[in-house]
């Protein structure tokens, strides 16, 4: 990537003697880059900080911004530069001007006009203005302080938007959840949804699993048929992912109804298959295969690498679809039925 420079104003104190950092996934970016990649699927676009903030501010929150990718996870990250960028074109918005400096009154205008059921995206912002304020660095009034110290923001109601299926519109009655079951299974039969996506929404709807959690599934992590209180269930072990949680280092068993473990063993066995028909068995380890595997990468890289680099790449998110993907898939399927 072309490093751009967003300001050519002297930069604050680098912590470190170079233009180079990382992110707290490992991914390598410069920091005058207008795009910062962040992790496999997470970038941060910074072009919009050259007319949003006064030029003597871009390195103020550059600085700030820096912090939370490299002690914070991606996600988050993205999160917070994406509500303060909200509040920053609020403030633009209101004063016909770039930002120069951060007020009290500000962050009570701002917060005055969100509805009811979006007060609680200012906590991101709070948090990364008493950081700002923290660090020291030019851009916040005094008065900025005792106005978020005055805020009694209510927080969002936990998991609502991944309870089940639908993380785009937040959860599904009992109704309409029996009515996206039955439709998922009417357009299967139908041909109309293909195995892989039939196990991607009935995964997302049997355990409410975000889907960047169901990109990094592995065959592995279906562990097979248990008992459980007498009762015979289909184990899933699904990674965790949270804000100081490394890639697949923690995880969430998960008991499956018979009827999607029998779906889920079917679509491994195709999966497996498939792979066979690449003539890389017996060397290659299929039990590292990705669940959804992002095919062009996992065929071209074949072709490209022998076995014992496959193997040593396929314990690596490489060859994961990104949950972008996963989340596209879920989005289609859900507004055809709906």
């Amino acid at each position: 990537m072309t490093s751009v420079k967003i300001s050519s104003i002297p930069r604050l104190p680098l912590t470190e003697n170079t233009d180079f950092f990382y992110s707290r996934d490992g991914y390598k970016f410069n920091y005058f880059d207008n795009v910062w990649i962040i992790s496999k699927n997470i970038k941060i676009a910074l072009e919009w900080i050259a007319t949003s903030l006064d030029p003597n501010l871009h390195e103020s929150y550059k600085r700030v911004l820096l912090h939370y990718v490299q002690n914070y996870a991606a996600g988050y990250a993205k999160a917070i530069n994406h509500y303060t960028k909200l509040f920053i074109t609020f403030c633009n918005d209101s004063d016909g001007k770039s930002l120069s400096l951060v007020s009290g009154h500000q962050v009570i205008n701002y917060y005055s006009s969100l509805s009811l059921n979006k007060k609680h995206n200012i906590a991101q912002v709070l948090t990364f203005l008493k950081k700002w304020h923290e660090f020291g660095y030019k851009g916040i009034s005094a008065d900025v302080s005792d106005s978020i110290k005055n805020l009694r923001v209510k927080s969002a109601e936990k998991g609502k938007a991944v309870r089940v299926l639908c993380p785009f519109e937040g959860p599904l009655s009992d109704l309409e959840y029996e009515g996206v079951y039955s439709g998922l299974l009417r357009e299967f039969e139908k041909r109309n949804i293909n195995l892989e996506e039939m196990v991607v929404a009935k995964l997302c709807l049997a355990t409410g699993r975000r889907p960047i959690q169901i990109a990094h599934l592995k065959i592995k992590d279906y562990l097979g048929v248990t008992i459980v209180d007498g009762n015979e269930f289909c184990l899933l072990r699904i990674p965790k992912v949270k804000q100081r949680t490394t890639w697949r280092t923690e995880f969430s068993d998960y008991a499956l109804s018979p009827d999607l473990g029998e779906l889920l063993k079917s679509y491994i066995s195709d999966l497996k298959f498939r792979v066979s028909t690449l003539k890389l068995e017996p060397q290659i380890d299929t039990d590292l295969l990705p669940l959804f595997p992002f095919w062009k990468k996992l065929e071209n890289f074949i072709e490209q690498n022998s076995c014992s680099i496959i193997n040593k790449s396929l314990e690596s998110e490489f060859f994961h679809l990104e949950s972008q993907q996963i989340g596209s898939t879920l989005e289609k399927r859900y507004h055809e039925l709906g």
